[in-house]
């Protein structure tokens, strides 16, 4: 009697006797008439009779049937945005029997494509009608693929943050033109120029990469504003001229509201009323950097660009200062010629001599300029 891998067989007689011995290999392993799951192999002796005078005895062989290997390798993980694998079976047997998970699929040649994680089954039938079979675990991986999109071209003031939806376990190398980065996540940030890449590798074996080129612009410098100056009544702020600026934006408010009023990179300078002691510039750059720094007037004094000039009708005229206006005038021996509190630029030259004049102005906020002219008839 054969039996196959992993089965049992039980051996009995349909006879009543009242003696029974079963042995196996001269050894006896029951008293009964019947021995249940025989795994062992060998050749197993019944003797029986009747009263212990009569006695018959025969013998079964219980031998191993032959199985035909089969086997599926080890266990597997597959990457989810790779294609599903085909799992192989080697194995002498001409046909197949697949489950899926404990369902049974159609397929029975020597390998089969999967179509899932999960455990697949293979049995191998022997001509001698015994089964035999393997077992392997698919397990695909979360690692999905990484795509950080075309090439960027950002401000300096809006670093771009790259990031992906990697979870799993494994190690992350950003590299910036080849050069390996001391980032070690799913996310960096981007501060220069250069062409970013990453390369991850999951503690499954899993591999997710890819790169882009990132240009970051810088901000416009800022404007260096000069002190006000004095200009019909007006304040008169001036700045120098930012490099690759298209115009500027002005704020007489510390920066709560900016005035689009200068549209040329050419136009520097800003007229505002008396009451603004301080004014705000910023330059105006493309559409990627679109204002540059801030540039602060100085909290000075307004200057007082006194000019003072002998008119065709000789009368001593003073330009761009503040008022009220004090003015006194000597000689050069020290002695006074004029002086006036509210000076209305109506004094005449034409009684003095010809000679070397000093003056001394004195504007509105206490500011004192002084000077000397060549008077020559």
């Amino acid at each position: 009697m054969g039996i196959c891998s992993g089965d049992t067989v039980q051996l009995q007689i349909n006879n009543t006797f009242n003696f029974y011995e079963w042995s196996l290999n001269g050894n006896i392993v029951s008293v009964n008439p019947y021995i249940n799951n025989i795994t062992e192999t060998g050749n197993y002796i019944l003797k029986t009779g009747i009263n212990n005078t009569c006695f018959a005895v025969d013998t079964v062989i219980v031998f191993q049937k032959a199985l035909t290997p089969v086997s599926l390798g080890n266990d597997k993980t597959s990457c989810l945005y790779d294609a599903l694998p085909v799992i192989e079976a080697t194995t002498a047997a001409p046909t197949l029997k697949w489950y899926y998970n404990k369902n049974v699929l159609a397929n029975t040649s020597t390998s089969i494509q999967s179509i899932g994680a999960g455990k697949y089954i293979a049995v191998a039938a022997a001509t001698n009608f015994c089964t035999n079979s393997d077992t392997i675990q698919l397990t695909l991986s979360n690692v999905l693929p990484v795509n950080f999109g075309d090439d960027k071209i950002v401000c300096e003031t809006n670093p771009v943050l790259l990031e992906t939806n990697i979870s799993s376990t494994g190690i992350f190398e950003w590299k910036r033109n080849g050069s390996l980065l001391s980032a070690s996540s799913n996310t960096i940030n981007i501060t220069q120029s250069g062409e970013y890449s990453l390369y991850f590798n999951s503690s499954s074996g899993c591999t997710a990469t890819d790169t882009i080129a990132i240009e970051v612009k810088q901000q416009l410098h800022q404007p260096v504003v000069t002190c006000p100056s004095l200009n019909n009544g007006k304040k008169l702020f001036v700045w120098n001229e930012v490099a690759n600026a298209a115009g500027y934006e002005v704020s007489e408010d510390l920066g709560l509201n900016w005035l689009n009023t200068i549209s040329t990179a050419s136009q520097t300078q800003h007229e505002t009323g008396m009451a603004i002691n301080q004014l705000w510039v910023r330059a105006i750059g493309d559409s990627v950097c679109t204002v540059g720094k801030t540039g602060i007037s100085s909290g000075c004094e307004v200057t007082v660009p006194t000019i003072i000039v002998s008119t065709d009708n000789n009368v001593f005229t003073i330009k761009g200062a503040e008022t009220p206006l004090q003015i006194f005038i000597t000689d050069a021996m020290g002695r006074n010629v004029f002086f006036a509190g509210d000076y209305k630029n109506n004094f005449s030259l034409t009684g003095l001599a010809e000679g070397f004049y000093m003056y001394k102005i004195k504007s509105g906020k206490a500011k004192y300029q002084t000077g000397k002219f060549l008077f020559l008839k």
